[in-house]
């Protein structure tokens, strides 16, 4: 019979306790379940920087919390000085500021074999009159939160991270960014506290392995559905496996949970849901989490989701002009970009909410169309402003907002654009501007409504603003600024179309229409739809060819699709969802000699088809039908802008009007 001992020594007479193997296996139980509860969140790190005046950068005094396995505690600053100030009790750690961003860097090392959880954090925080007046915060590169600085000393409370902190490991970095100072000024920092677990890392691995069913299809109301494989070493009890997916470009910041598993198994495959309305990408990844012990697994292949249809909010704002350029007042020269979604909108139905100053309305006369008519001429790269007829901006529509129609735009470039713009104006009288620049202080956020539709918001931060005329950011689907680097007097928040199209061909072979394309540069090229349709109104998506992401060079592409159709379009999506369409072709198979001249025309001249013409058929570079003046095989009355013609159903001319 098998015995085990364990000794007690609570009496002097040592007694032996004997263990039956159904004994074995309730302690065994015993031991899995104490090993595998959660460590108590409690403080892990609080420093309050002591009662001697501080000089020495960068500031090592250990702080008077420290958990058993964090060590080194340093403090930095990007002025690399401290001054010495009072703080909540005792001294502050201080420093001077001026306009733009100071950095506070706080590391520290965790104890090899462990891995650090920040549940919550505080701090006490002053500045002087003049000083910063706002502050965000990092973990690791992770944002947990942001807020305002007072010029009476106050704690934060406690905050929640705003994004996931655990399973930090190694060197810590927390960096603490101010902004927003009026001038030369102080900031004070005390009470600097850390509430969290610092816990044995688990010996059990999870291997992230194969992906089933990508690239996946979503589009604003439809989810797509695979699988992911994965294998683990080690004992799991009353576990849950969970799928967690990247954002676009692989990063597991803040990760959505796609699909569950409960099992303790070392091997599975788990369900997984991508959700409607994820923004398009090629960088995607899984991982696997279990949760009994907690380890996470590493990541998978990178694979492609793409989204049809979107934007799938009734409209995005993308960019802000917040600088602009000198005019007689320049308020009267901001803009800001935004792209309607997938249903049209009237611009009687927006209203805005600006960050500084009252709306004054919308105004489209003759003053708008002068100066739409002026910057149509200058503009060399085959697009064109477009005033709303009726109010209505078509679905899909890039649209940029001027602030003033005593807009100065000739003091902007606009000749590169190559697709349509969609333009709406407020009326004159913003002669103070609604965005702060680099010299205002915290944050702005802009607000946009349409009625029956949907709303819009984006914040930026005037500290991160680049410190100059042309300061521009622009925004991601979720709302996340990127802060221009430079500027200058000639910069307006555009963008080019991510392919330059030389040629888009269909020609028949046997029982299905073959079609080729020729790009000469793509930028951020996601993948390529063909569209077919009948009337020339009502497409259809029927094929879908990846593209080359980021090129400068030739490619080829092709297709061979089912006959059937008349009309067939070439749709484009980049990796941020846009979309444009560079080429719409019609095919019968029958051998016409056509030719229409000129091709590339100032406007006001008339085109010439040549040949035994039928039927012509003029389109926009949306797509849409357009009707010209056409006359003895001769078109006249085109607005400057791009179009395809199409002949007999059969030949296809683009041409350039300037």
């Amino acid at each position: 019979m098998w015995q085990y001992g364990i000794v007690n020594h609570k009496n002097e007479n040592m007694k032996k306790t004997i263990f039956y193997p159904g004994n074995i296996r309730v302690f065994l139980l015993f031991w899995l379940v104490i090993s595998f509860l959660p460590t108590a969140s409690g403080q892990i790190y609080l420093h309050n920087f002591g009662t001697v005046a501080i000089s020495a950068h960068p500031y090592t005094v250990a702080p008077g919390i420290l958990d058993a396995n964090l060590s080194a505690s340093s403090w930095s600053n990007s002025k690399s000085a401290w001054t010495s100030y009072a703080g909540s009790g005792g001294q502050a750690l201080s420093l001077s500021n001026s306009s733009g961003s100071t950095t506070i860097t706080l590391t520290f090392l965790v104890a090899s074999g462990c891995q650090m959880s920040v549940s919550t954090f505080s701090f006490w925080r002053q500045r002087s009159s003049s000083g910063a007046q706002n502050w965000s915060m990092t973990i690791n590169g992770i944002a947990v939160g942001s807020g305002t600085v007072p010029t009476s000393g106050a704690s934060t409370g406690n905050l929640a991270p705003t994004n996931t902190i655990s399973g930090l490991s190694g060197t810590i970095t927390v960096v603490i960014s101010l902004s927003g100072a009026s001038g030369t000024g102080t900031f004070r920092l005390d009470d600097f506290t850390l509430n969290g677990t610092v816990s044995t890392l688990s010996s059990n691995t999870i291997s992230t392995g194969v992906v089933s069913g990508a690239p996946f299809s979503v589009n604003c109301s439809s989810t797509a559905t695979g699988s992911v494989a994965f294998t683990s070493s080690g004992s799991f009890l009353a576990n849950t496996y969970t799928a967690q997916l990247s954002n676009a470009s692989g990063s597991f910041t803040s990760p959505v949970n796609i699909g569950t598993l409960l099992s303790d198994a070392n091997s599975g495959s788990i369900n997984i849901t991508i959700p409607a309305a994820t923004v398009t990408g090629s960088g995607y990844r899984i991982r696997v989490v279990s949760s009994s012990p907690g380890a996470t697994g590493s990541s998978s292949a990178a694979f492609s989701i793409n989204l049809s249809g979107g934007p799938c909010s009734c409209f995005e704002i993308r960019s802000i002009l917040v600088d602009a350029c000198n005019g007689t007042n320049e308020g009267e020269n901001e803009m800001f970009r935004f792209v309607v979604g997938g249903a049209d909108i009237n611009t009687s139905d927006i209203s805005v909410s600006w960050p500084s100053n009252s709306r004054l309305g919308f105004c489209q006369d003759a003053t708008t169309a002068s100066i739409v008519s002026n910057i149509n001429a200058t503009i060399t790269g085959g697009g064109q402003l477009i005033e709303p007829i009726g109010g209505v901006i078509p679905a899909g529509s890039q649209v940029m907002f001027f602030t003033s129609t005593d807009f100065y735009y000739t003091l902007f470039d606009f000749s590169l654009l190559n697709y349509d713009l969609y333009v709406i104006f407020q009326c004159a009288g913003n002669t103070a501007g609604h965005f702060a620049n680099y010299t205002g202080s915290g944050t702005r956020t802009l607000n946009m409504n349409v009625d029956a539709c949907g709303s819009d918001a984006v914040t930026y931060n005037c500290g991160l603003l680049y410190h100059g005329d042309g300061a521009t950011v622009d925004f991601d689907v979720p709302g996340n600024p990127t802060y221009s680097l430079s500027g200058s007097c000639s910069t307006v928040p555009l963008f080019g179309l991510p392919v330059e199209l030389i040629s888009f061909k269909a020609e028949c072979a046997s029982d299905a229409v073959q079609l080729t394309w020729i790009t000469a540069t793509e930028t951020n090229n996601n993948y390529f739809s063909i569209e077919a349709s009948n009337d020339g109104d009502l497409f259809t998506t029927i094929a879908t060819v990846q593209g080359a992401g980021n090129s400068n060079e030739l490619r080829e592409y092709g297709a061979v699709v089912e006959k059937g159709a008349v009309y067939y379009r070439l749709k484009q999506t980049d990796f941020d969802g846009n979309f444009s369409y560079p080429g719409i072709v019609s095919v019968i198979c029958e051998d016409k000699s056509i030719s229409l001249f000129p091709t590339l025309v100032a406007s006001g001249t008339p085109v010439t088809i040549t040949g035994e013409v039928e039927r012509t058929e003029v389109f926009d570079t949306h797509g849409r039908a357009v009707f010209p003046d056409i006359y003895d095989n001769t078109i006249y009355g085109l607005a400057p802008g791009m179009y395809f013609v199409i002949v007999n159903n059969s030949e296809t001319f683009r041409i350039v009007v300037e």
